[in-house]
């Protein structure tokens, strides 16, 4: 069963993205972490992009750095 997790915004409404993979990461400090990387789609284009991501929605919601908003230029 996939994992969804659903991100509400007052300009976009609500945005979904799709779990497709987990990998280990290191932190700085030293510890081992387990991020996801997630599936969506951009707020401007419509197009599909990933982003990698802590696997916990709730630390999703406190950083606030726009990941999951729009692709960012290559």
């Amino acid at each position: 069963m996939p994992v969804v997790l659903t991100i509400w915004s007052a300009l976009h409404g609500d945005r979904y993205f799709e779990k497709i993979g987990a990998e280990p990461h290191q932190t700085k400090d030293g510890r081992t972490i387990t991020l996801g990387t997630w599936c969506g789609s951009c707020v401007i284009c419509g197009g599909p992009y990933t982003v990698t991501a802590p696997l916990d929605p709730l630390a999703i919601l406190i950083n606030r750095s726009g990941s999951f908003a729009a692709k960012r230029p290559v």
